[in-house]
């Protein structure tokens, strides 16, 4: 049984191109002699649909476009996902189908449609331990569908999967799995558990692409009987992997994830953003710090040095390094630079606000300040349709070391899941061959430059001990005992807690943030905007 995964990226909504590439992938898998194709979640319709499944007209574009790839299954079988009405009660379900010789062969309707999004209670469905299974020229085929973010056999016990292991040739998992930095390990140890436990062959099929916040690395995998991984599929690329089900394959080397994987995610999440939302051209405004420099490379190799501007705004706190260091970083990426003081238009507010005409320093004119970068970044991004990106950092943006309608705007926040620490890794990453980043803006302390002197830490720990923090509260949900265990100290944490928790209402009014780092199962939620509870170090 020749087996073919087609690792693909799909856009939601775009029926008519979703249904070309599912009968490209489809022709190519049958020229290469395969029985059956896989594909990934919601292949067809796109992930994830979430209110569109509410839309009469959506549903009946992709029951349409279902009956068109059932016509071309002559000779060949697929696997495919999609929201289906069941005929007995006229619902929506998360169906899955077998399709061969222009025929639905079986149909398997679920509850949900993934871990992420409002559309898992969108749909109707049945008991989530029904087991799934199919069968396809003799083949006893599992199907395991819901994404759990257990791991190993505890998963298999908690899906019923146990039950069924000897009534299954093969289990598959058909998943919707989003990229989080520092998990690939623990997805292969699992899905080695799994078909070590159960004495079968495991294939885990994901979804590759930016999808709005969520990226998705593809990275599909096929693990023997034994659990020794035997095939892997593209990491953040489309692939087709072809198979051979039991000719014995001898196990793989497992691929490494390192830094570079996270930049990639980042490059095929702005480029896929911008490329779904019909977007060529974008702008960001190149202070000479770090951030803005690490979001000007991805920028220009997600659009091409083309399609990015850069534009310097100084003020006269801005020291001449800083308009030296943007200027360099645009030469070397070979991007536009534009240079657009705002000194003029900052005096122009403190004659027209304080009684003096004098400067006193206060917090509004050092937001002023921001506020006038972004109006001007908006005005281009209008008149000459550049897409702004925002540079903001995950440290930052957690304890609002940032200002709304300043540094904030922008239509994408491609680093607002990147704490400090990492953005600096990134940065080096970025210079590993040759140095496109001027290593003083590696170098210096970062500043938001709005005052004489000023630095980053004159408001906040130094970066080192504040993304620990912002880890374990936000990621690790450790409480602050817990924090205090491991050594630091709690006047400290009680301080960066308070402060992260009254910048809820700032991090609600971010542009759309690319999540890396964020543990999947804490997307959504959120702080309380009205919180009575504050953390004290008694």
């Amino acid at each position: 049984m020749k087996l073919a995964i087609a690792q693909i990226n799909t856009r939601l909504g775009d029926l008519k191109d979703n249904s070309n590439k599912i009968l490209d992938y489809l022709s190519r898998a049958r020229k290469m002699g395969c029985d059956l194709v896989l594909f990934p979640r919601l292949a067809l319709s796109g992930y994830a649909p979430e209110t569109l499944l509410k839309r009469p007209d959506f549903l009946a574009a992709c029951d349409k476009a279902f009956k068109t790839i059932i016509k071309q299954t002559k000779g060949i079988g697929l696997i495919l996902n999609l929201p289906l009405k069941k005929p007995e009660d006229g619902r929506v379900y998360d169906a899955y189908c077998l399709i061969e010789d222009e025929r639905v062969t079986a149909t398997i309707y679920r509850r949900k449609l993934g871990s992420l999004g409002e559309e898992q209670s969108r749909l109707s469905g049945g008991s989530e331990l029904e087991p799934m299974t199919l069968s396809f020229r003799g083949l006893r085929l599992g199907i395991l569908a819901q994404y759990s973010y257990g791991s190993g056999l505890n998963m298999a016990s908690l899906l019923g999967l146990e039950s069924i292991g000897q009534q299954i040739d093969i289990l598959m998992e058909i998943a919707d799995r989003p990229y989080s930095y520092g998990e690939y390990k623990e997805l292969v140890n699992r899905c080695s558990s799994l078909a070590d436990g159960l004495k079968k062959p495991f294939i885990y099929i994901n979804q590759v692409g930016g999808n709005g916040e969520t990226i998705y690395s593809g990275n599909s995998l096929v693990f023997n009987k034994e659990g020794g991984l035997v095939k892997a599929g593209k990491v953040f690329d489309e692939d087709l992997i072809v198979h051979e089900l039991f000719d014995n394959s001898l196990a793989i080397t497992e691929a490494r994830e390192d830094i570079g994987w996270v930049y990639r995610a980042l490059v095929l999440g702005l480029r896929d953003y911008m490329r779904k939302t019909g977007l060529k051209k974008a702008l960001l405004g190149l202070s000479g710090g770090i951030d803005s420099a690490l979001a000007a490379c991805l920028a220009a190799e997600a659009l091409g040095r083309e399609n990015v501007l850069g534009v310097n705004m100084p003020s006269k706190y801005s020291p001449q390094h800083s308009i030296d260091d943007a200027r360099e970083l645009a030469k070397n990426l070979g991007i536009e630079f534009r240079l657009l003081p705002i000194g003029d238009i900052f005096n122009g507010y403190i004659n027209l606000m304080n009684t003096d005409k004098r400067t006193v320093g206060d917090l509004a004119e050092e937001n002023i300040q921001a506020r006038i970068r972004g109006d001007l970044l908006m005005y281009i991004s209008n008149r000459e349709g550049h897409m702004l990106i925002c540079p903001s950092n995950k440290s930052e943006a957690s304890v609002g070391y940032t200002t709304m309608y300043g540094d904030m705007c922008g239509g994408l926040a491609i680093l607002a899941d990147i704490p400090k620490t990492l953005v600096y890794e990134l940065s080096r990453y970025v210079n590993r061959d040759r140095v496109i980043i001027p290593e003083n803006t590696i170098r210096k302390p970062p500043s938001a430059e709005l005052r004489p002197d000023q630095v980053d830490e004159d408001s906040l720990p130094p970066y080192e001990i504040l993304d620990p923090i912002i880890d374990m509260y936000l990621e690790q949900n450790l409480s602050v005992d817990d924090m205090v265990n491991r050594g630091y100290e709690k006047d400290v944490l009680v301080t960066i807690l308070n402060m992260i928790d009254r910048a809820e209402y700032k991090r609600r009014q971010m542009p759309p943030v690319v999540r890396i780092t964020s543990n999947p199962s804490n997307l959504g939620v959120k702080i309380p905007l009205i919180n009575g509870f504050s953390w004290t170090s008694k």
